[in-house]
């Protein structure tokens, strides 16, 4: 979403943001008209990007629908037909999701959404920068060693280093102390980081068949 938010102003563009529960309705094929007025919407605004956020639960795979859910079929075919004309209509679709494995396999042809950037967890260098980000404005002990902070957390996502600082600033504030190295190394100890091991797994997999997609397309 923040990236989305940044290219549209780095773009000029207008930006507009669909979410599940933007559409969401206890009657059948209600849906399916908020869907047509949301990219008419963007249609007014063009140029304008659509950003629709979690897709698996927009867009699941037909396929595995049961009779009480049929009906989303409706949905997925008017977003296929909007997608169809989003290039001609100035209309730049980015979606995201984290099961790209759950999502209907016609929205992920050519010239409908057919490039997947993966989004991986910060690295080394930027986990340090985002707990010096954090503890910018808190008081501060002079024993924090971020290199070290940086090295506990791999694979933590931003929101789990902003909600370690978080606690550790409770915690500070109960002891009425500044936030210390002992404070922060104690929140990180209990800590659980946001994405599983076998989700990165996953995702690495499914990047290495994405780039081999592309590598066999330049040879082609």
């Amino acid at each position: 979403t923040f990236i989305t938010r940044r290219l549209a102003e780095e773009l000029w563009f207008e930006y507009l943001e669909i979410k599940h529960s933007d559409i969401w309705s206890p009657y059948i094929h209600w849906s399916v008209g908020k869907i047509a007025e949301l990219f008419d919407e963007a249609k007014k605004k063009a140029p304008c990007i659509v950003f629709i956020d979690e897709l698996s639960a927009l867009v699941p795979k037909r396929e595995n629908l049961d009779s009480t859910s049929l009906y989303k079929e409706e949905e997925v075919n008017e977003i296929l037909m909007h997608l169809n004309d989003a290039s001609s209509n100035r209309i730049l679709v980015i979606w995201a999701t984290n099961f790209p494995d759950r999502i209907d396999s016609a929205i992920q042809r050519s010239w409908r959404i057919d490039k997947k950037i993966y989004i991986w967890p910060p690295d080394s260098e930027a986990r340090m920068e985002l707990f010096k980000l954090y503890l910018n404005w808190r008081p501060v002990s002079t024993d924090i060693n971020y290199v070290e902070l940086s090295k506990l957390t791999e694979n933590y996502v931003t929101s789990d280093i902003e909600l370690i600082v978080e606690d550790s600033a409770r915690n500070a504030f109960q002891q009425d102390s500044e936030i210390s190295m002992s404070i922060l190394l104690e929140i990180i100890r209990k800590f659980k980081p946001s994405i599983w091991k076998n989700e990165l797994e996953f995702f690495q997999m499914e990047d290495d068949k994405n780039k081999r997609k592309i590598w066999f397309a330049f040879e082609d």
